[in-house]
């Protein structure tokens, strides 16, 4: 018996270095079937309309990575909605708060946070992207009182599968890729942690890959410096578009899984803020 695993890349939009690096990671291989849409990103029209060529062809799901909160210091995330309808969202220059732990200093309100939502996915609408799925960056509806109810409740409204029903872990964690090792051990680590997935269960497995560029060296804040989270994408770069997963997935017998194809797991909202 096979075991079943979601494999997602988030933030397309966050960087022309991250969008380049999804696309190439897609058109090597099958590995990827979900990629996720930050609307309120600085890039993200470039190469929308290849992403939803390849949808088009079966290969992928593409989602709504709702984001309400803007983490790095010289790449800026900014609300689609104008400042002076979401003023619980954003400081008095307009920009969103750093990250969902401050919240409870200024707690958004769940109106504010729900339009500026529906916003974005207007917004991923009109670059002509279809959108089957919604989830959120760096999960504000773990933080914010009712959040994960009213998304819950848009996603119905809107016919998209539901980011709260579908974080199942294995019970040991994805292997943290550092840019330090050689790509011979990177792929032997995602071996072994294949080797923890129990027959017949499903689990998630998520990325944030990129090219390691000037602007991705920007990913930078108060708790991440010195490039490393620049490096670290760029690894999961090399080693998605190095065909080894392709390989461990025949090798262990692991079917990978559209949110369309998965099936719910119940409210896993808290284990997916424990395990990021």
């Amino acid at each position: 018996m096979s075991s079943y695993l979601i494999t997602r890349i988030d933030d397309f939009g966050s960087a022309r270095a991250a969008n380049d690096a999804i696309l190439s990671i897609l058109n090597a291989g099958n590995f990827i079937k979900n990629v996720s849409c930050m609307a309120a990103s600085p890039h993200i029209d470039q190469g929308a309309e290849q992403l939803e060529r390849i949808r088009k062809e079966g290969k992928l799901c593409i989602g709504l990575h709702a984001t309400l909160n803007s983490e790095w210091d010289y790449v800026k995330f900014l609300p689609i909605c104008p400042p002076d309808e979401i003023p619980s969202l954003v400081d008095d220059k307009g920009m969103f708060q750093l990250h969902p732990m401050f919240f409870s200093e200024r707690m958004p309100e769940v109106e504010e946070a729900m339009r500026e939502i529906s916003a974005q996915l207007d917004y991923l609408t009109r670059l002509r992207l279809t959108i089957e799925y919604i989830d959120s960056h760096m999960l504000p509806d773990a933080t914010i009182p009712g959040l994960k109810e009213a998304l819950s409740e848009f996603a119905r409204k809107k016919g998209l599968v539901d980011q709260r029903w579908f974080y199942t872990f294995s019970s040991r964690h994805q292997p943290m890729l550092t840019g330090e090792k050689a790509l011979e051990e990177d792929t032997q680590d995602y071996g072994e942690w294949f080797l923890s997935f129990l027959e017949g269960h499903q689990y998630i497995n998520i990325f944030h890959p990129a090219y390691l560029r000037r602007e991705t060296q920007l990913f930078q804040n108060q708790f991440l410096k010195g490039g490393g989270v620049a490096k670290s994408r760029d690894a999961e770069r090399r080693l998605l578009c190095s065909g080894a997963f392709d390989r461990l997935c025949e090798e262990h017998q692991v079917l990978t899984l559209k949110y369309t194809e998965a099936k719910p797991q119940g409210d896993t909202t808290e284990i997916a803020a424990k395990n990021f």
